[in-house]
């Protein structure tokens, strides 16, 4: 009788993770250990995007169809339980292993609390963490794959990534005329809060604004005669 379709000639069965080429981040803010779980991930079949820096890894867009995410506790500017607790309150559905040198029992317990599904102290050995990350991917990624790409993550992601208050201003008001113009005139109004803006403040304004929002899959189109407006549905 013919093996089944997941068992290689050799016997050796693979698991629906190895299989899948699953996308998983890695954030941690020390490049060789990054790279050392990049390089163990990739050699097992997962793909794999690293990042110093959660505001770095949304920027990016790759979170969006990212179904795991580990996570160092000790990151520079922010601590990774902060950034785990900001994944979790965006909307991020997918699993978080917090990986962290620090092993005392209530850094675990402020970990899981803020939204991780595991805990990994390091050094961990290579199996010990791919046996972690198979479990917490069997937990999640039904879930995670029904809201990878969810509109309200995407728009919650994109007010994360647009830092400065006009740019948020005039992506709220373009998504919510979902798909429609909006006038130059309003936007100035509105969106710079300077109705006596030049056409070309506006324009420099909206130049910046996509070149954020590009790796988003967010699009702001140039309407002639009219304004601009921004096709990417949030529903």
């Amino acid at each position: 009788m013919d093996a089944p379709m997941d068992t290689p000639p050799d016997g050796t069965r693979v698991t629906p993770t190895q299989r899948a080429d699953v996308p998983v981040a890695v954030i941690d803010d020390e490049e060789l250990h990054r790279r050392a779980i990049r390089r163990l991930l990739q050699n097992k079949g997962f793909s794999v995007r690293d990042f110093a820096c959660l505001d770095g890894a949304l920027r990016s867009g790759a979170l969006l169809g990212c179904e795991l995410i580990l996570l160092d506790v000790m990151l520079g500017r922010e601590s990774g339980i902060a950034a785990c607790r900001r994944l979790r309150e965006l909307g991020y559905s997918g699993g978080i292993i917090m990986v962290s040198g620090l092993g005392q029992s209530e850094v675990k317990a402020q970990a899981l609390d803020a939204g991780a599904d595991d805990y990994v102290t390091k050094p961990a050995g290579g199996e010990e963490l791919l046996a972690r990350l198979r479990s917490v991917l069997r937990r999640v990624q039904p879930a995670a794959r029904a809201g990878r790409a969810g509109g309200q993550l995407r728009q919650r992601m994109v007010l994360e990534a647009l830092k400065s208050p006009s740019q948020r201003r005039m992506f709220r008001q373009l998504s919510a005329a979902r798909g429609q113009p909006v006038a130059r005139d309003a936007l100035k109004a509105f969106g710079l809060e300077n109705p006596r803006a030049t056409d070309k403040a506006l324009e420099k304004h909206i130049e910046r604004t996509r070149e954020i929002l590009k790796p988003l899959g967010v699009r702001i189109e140039t309407v002639v005669g009219t304004g601009y407006s921004c096709p990417t549905r949030f529903d």
